[in-house]
């Protein structure tokens, strides 16, 4: 594909590790995000812009382009900021005839009811962010299935990785690692969980975008489900340093909540990290041969990142 086919909508974790795996296939993709002066991967451009300007979204994305779409807001801003964000990116793609491939996440699937979460669970949202996905999913699997969308809808469980901050395994465990502070977390932290490699997803995103036949819903590949005390064993374990891990109780966060909006917004999530949450990923292993990236080699890279341990080589 030629320089400028490929358009990372986002630069956050997800959209800066699609742009290194693209680099490292040869191409140039394009990061957009709103801020000025964001560093990307070397063989990657930058554009500063609002995807909600239709002249520059006109100019972004050119006719035939392949759009990863790895956009996000504050969890409190969810509900107002997102639907029209992807409305926007999915006018331009329609008129562009692109390729659009949509990064989501699990919440539209709800609580999990005792087996593994595949690709065709149904949508059982139990929270509002979860109502919010479910909708922007659904508006995304109609306009496939109307014909007047070429889209993708890659799905990872809760992320970790290099530049990962604002996630369960976040600043909250790996930062708190960094600071020679106890980890925390929230809900049972002995309760299996499917984690998700930031890598992992940007392989599974670039996969989706180049086949030429993909399937419509993709789980992005994960490690075996594991509790987070055993994340936070093996990091002490690479570390070769003590580290006691701590729950928060579910009381605090409300309690913590009504003077922060941001921390207002996990308790209804607690359903995902107090009990079993377990991610099944058929398809990207069976129909598009993908693997996921150990689990000790991803959590020592996620330490090398946040400085806690050197870089090997």
């Amino acid at each position: 594909m030629s320089p400028g086919t490929h358009v990372i909508l986002g630069a956050g974790p997800v959209g800066l590790a699609t742009a290194r795996a693209l680099t490292r296939r040869g191409e140039e993709p394009i990061v957009v995000s709103r801020t000025v002066g964001v560093s990307v991967p070397s063989g990657a451009r930058h554009r500063a812009g609002d995807v909600l300007d239709p002249s520059f979204l006109e100019s972004t994305i050119a006719p035939g382009a392949v759009v990863y779409q790895a956009l996000n807001a504050p969890y409190h801003r969810w509900r107002q900021d997102l639907p029209p964000l992807q409305r926007a990116v999915v006018g331009r793609c329609r008129r562009a005839s692109a390729r659009l491939v949509s990064f989501e996440n699990m919440y539209m699937y709800g609580a999990p009811g005792g087996s593994p979460l595949g690709e065709d669970a149904p949508h059982r949202p139990c929270s509002i962010k979860g109502r919010v996905r479910s909708e922007m999913a659904l508006e995304l699997a109609r306009a496939r299935e109307a014909g007047t969308l070429e889209v993708i809808q890659v799905r990872a469980s809760d992320l970790f990785g290099p530049g990962v901050h604002a996630s369960a395994l976040g600043d909250e465990v790996f930062g708190r690692i960094a600071q020679a502070l106890a980890p925390r977390v929230a809900g049972d932290p002995d309760a299996p969980h499917s984690w998700t490699y930031v890598e992992d997803c940007a392989q599974t995103l670039v996969a989706a975008a180049l086949h030429p036949d993909p399937p419509p819903v993709i789980h992005v590949p994960s490690e075996p489900p594991v509790s987070a005390r055993d994340v936070v064993a093996l990091a002490s374990a690479l570390s070769g340093r003590p580290i006691t891990l701590r729950v928060t109780p579910t009381w605090v966060l409300r309690l913590l909540g009504i003077f922060d909006p941001l921390i207002r917004e996990l308790p209804e999530m607690i359903y995902e990290f107090d009990r079993p949450f377990v991610v099944a990923d058929t398809v990207a292993r069976g129909q598009l041969g993908l693997t996921s990236t150990p689990f000790e080699v991803a959590v020592a890279r996620t330490l090398e990142a946040f400085g806690v341990i050197r870089a090997t080589a």
